[in-house]
């Protein structure tokens, strides 16, 4: 489960289920190192991978969306009215969930 710890054991895995995965939503399976797997869903529904753990540490996983067409015109604009300076300024991508790290030890 999120947030437990676990010993460490050569072939080890995480499983990682995504509920209600939307298209053009990007999942990120990150350790301590970095990218672990990558994948941006070409359409709606669930989305589950298996992914191999490299070592001790931590994994955790995230989505991210990037906001195109009249989505990013809104939120330029709700901008405009909140925090001017920010307004149709380059943006990055927008966490859409994050879970807590399983570790590893």
């Amino acid at each position: 489960m999120v947030g437990d710890t676990i010993s460490y054991a050569e072939g080890a895995i995480v499983k990682v289920k995504v509920k209600r995965f939307k298209k053009g939503q990007t999942l990120f399976v990150r350790d301590q190192e970095g990218i672990l797997y990558e994948y941006t869903a070409k359409k709606s529904g669930d989305y589950e991978v298996e992914v191999p753990v490299r070592g001790k540490g931590f994994v955790r996983a995230e989505t991210k969306q990037t906001y195109r067409g009249f989505k990013k015109l809104l939120i330029n604009v709700v901008l405009y009215f909140m925090i001017r300076e920010q307004a149709f300024k380059p943006h990055p991508d927008y966490c859409t969930a994050l879970c807590n790290p399983i570790y590893f030890d």
